[in-house]
């Protein structure tokens, strides 16, 4: 058996472990933590300067980071469903499955309203992982209208610490955990076929969201075997915590003058995602705005739009204000982005984890980490501006092959990036008002250095030109 294996079946460990978690996860913690050992690392960083002039500390944000992380992960709101009775055309609660979707166990100790207690467990209150209960309330009581004022109360276990969260109510009929892929199938058609801006046509295999302003107000799930499409004049506003979660592939065509637009006014949503797409998915003059991660039922993503094992294109599509970690993460992907334009990210603006594709004539406007991050992934670049990068214009990690051309970065910490045995190819770039310009170095043990090869640079009021860690390289040639 795997280590991790033996480990986590040891209930001591785990119950230790989830207590550390909670602490780790607690208000303020990391925050002290730095605070009590501010006068060490600032002697500690003054004395690297002494060697590495350039050297900047980034592992506080990471740290922070992971610990949200670790916080959306231990969100009991999101990740613990109550699954209506399947024979139920209403939320009638007199038939009721309680489903852990989250890697540990937890102790339900009530389900609440207004306080008073509407149900308990007689014996055995562990929930484990992926594990299901059944259970009847009292019918009378299963009558509530309030649905909002449910609560289950819980904790983890060996932990005094009460969470008291949402109960997350979904009706079997939308779509099912616990059957076949056919059988679900034909659930999400029902779901769908209930929405009045959609109409599914069974024999092409196609489902269309008809032009017009919709309110989607709940998750939206597209499933497997079909194509969604939507033309000129069609506007999602994604509210109340909704998201697009598709299994099939995506035909978003819409026009310069009437883009197709998605966006989130209340701030709420959870995204756009594509997972598994047997076909290849095209966005055409699409506009994704305001939109979060998706972090509900036991998912989890960090794009506002997320590609997952699928292929894709964007063609002069746009991504603002988005309030995730990534705008648009791609991951074990083939894609293509074109003549589209990135804003406002409140991290990476894009990210591509282990994909295969290219990125031509496309724009960044203030990220507040990288514009574009790369990890594992071979990519071709043609014709990209980027300003205001708080972090680097471009990262490239994890033994990524880039090649580029046309590349304009300014007002950035750091243009480019190379880590961890990563080549970046690069002709023609102009460097106007960086911090560094060129970077190279290890950040994991497993790699080596980073690699940078350039053909016509141009700097303009940069500070540094260049920071390369032994073991690195860096060609300049003129």
């Amino acid at each position: 058996s795997h280590p991790l294996k033996i480990l986590f079946s040891d209930t001591s460990f785990v119950m230790s472990y989830l207590n550390a978690l909670e602490e780790l996860a607690s208000e303020n913690y990391i925050e002290t933590f730095f605070d009590n050992i501010n006068n060490d690392f600032k002697r500690n960083l003054n004395f690297l300067h002494r060697s590495y002039p350039t050297y900047e500390f980034y592992s506080k944000d990471v740290i922070i980071k992971n610990r949200n992380k670790i916080r959306e992960l231990l969100n009991i709101d999101k990740n613990i469903l109550f699954i209506i009775d399947e024979d139920s055309n209403d939320f009638n609660l007199s038939k009721l499955k309680i489903k852990n979707l989250m890697n540990i166990p937890i102790v339900i100790k009530s389900i609440n309203y207004e306080n008073n207690k509407l149900w308990e467990p007689s014996d055995n209150k562990i929930l484990y992982p992926d594990k299901k209960w059944e259970i009847s309330l009292n019918s009378e009581l299963s009558k509530i209208e309030d649905k909002e004022n449910l609560k289950l109360i819980s904790n983890f276990p060996s932990s005094n610490k009460i969470h008291e969260s949402n109960l997350q109510l979904l009706n079997s009929k939308n779509i099912s955990f616990f059957t076949s892929l056919n059988e679900s199938n034909r659930k999400i058609i029902n779901q769908l076929s209930n929405h009045n801006f959609i109409t599914i046509n069974n024999q092409l295999k196609e489902i269309l969201i008809k032009p017009g302003t919709w309110d989607i107000s709940s998750p939206l799930f597209i499933p497997f075997g079909y194509v969604l499409k939507a033309n000129p004049g069609t506007h999602l506003k994604l509210l109340n915590n909704a998201f697009i979660l598709c299994y099939s592939s995506i035909q978003f065509k819409g026009s310069e003058q009437n883009p197709i637009v998605i966006e989130s006014p209340d701030k709420t949503s959870q995204g756009f995602s594509v997972v598994d797409a047997y076909k290849s998915s095209s966005f055409k003059y699409v506009h994704f705005i305001g939109l979060g991660n998706l972090k509900s039922y036991g998912l989890q993503t960090t794009g506002a739009v997320s590609i997952y094992n699928s292929e894709v294109s964007f063609n002069n599509c746009l991504f603002k204000d988005n309030i995730s970690e990534d705008g648009l993460n791609i991951f074990r992907s083939t894609f293509l982005i074109e003549s589209s334009s990135f804003t406002n990210a409140q991290s990476d603006a894009l990210d591509i984890d282990f994909g295969n594709g290219s990125i031509n004539n496309t724009s960044f406007n203030k990220s507040i980490n990288d514009a574009i991050d790369f990890s594992g992934s071979s990519v071709k670049i043609d014709g990209v501006f980027i300003s205001d990068a708080g972090d680097k214009g471009i990262s490239v990690g994890e033994n990524s092959k880039i090649i580029s051309k046309n590349i304009q970065i300014m007002n950035s910490n750091i243009g480019v990036a190379s880590k961890d045995l990563s080549n970046i190819n690069i002709d023609k770039i102009n460097l106007t008002n960086c911090k560094i310009g060129f970077a190279a170095y290890q950040k994991k043990s497993e790699f080596g250095g980073g690699y940078i090869y350039v053909s016509g640079a141009k700097f303009n009021n940069v500070e540094t030109s260049k920071s390369i860690q032994k073991g690195s390289e860096l060609i300049l040639n003129p």
